[in-house]
């Protein structure tokens, strides 16, 4: 229900916005994250209690925020980029404008809490 009451916009997404924005506020240069074949529960200490239970898929999600991995990790963007408005469906346009003014909305309530 939350992606479907954000106008198609996936609540990770909304919380990476958010994350990015507070690691721009605090100078941080350079994000990087785990992708799930490197993730603590792919371990050896883990891997017969864990190995049934772990189904996230870390790297499909980095990828889509134009994430680049450098070894066992992605190098993710501080600053995530949005579809030019021309390149969007029309009848997709006002969706995206939607979600695109929930994004800002965050973003600014980040800045104005990070000063």
């Amino acid at each position: 229900n939350a992606t479907k009451d954000c106008y198609g916009l996936f609540p990770k997404r909304m919380l990476y916005e958010a994350f990015a924005t507070l690691m721009q506020a605090c100078n941080v240069d350079e994000i990087y994250a785990v992708s799930e074949n490197n993730h603590v529960y792919r371990q050896l200490r883990y891997l017969f209690q864990k190995k049934k239970t772990f189904v996230a898929s870390y790297s499909e999600f980095w990828e889509s925020l134009n994430g680049v991995k450098k070894g066992a990790l992605y190098h993710l963007p501080s600053q995530v980029m949005r579809k030019a408005p021309e390149s969007i469906p029309s009848k997709k346009r006002a969706e995206y404008r939607k979600r695109y003014h929930i994004l800002d909305t965050i973003i600014q309530e980040v800045n104005s809490l990070s000063r």
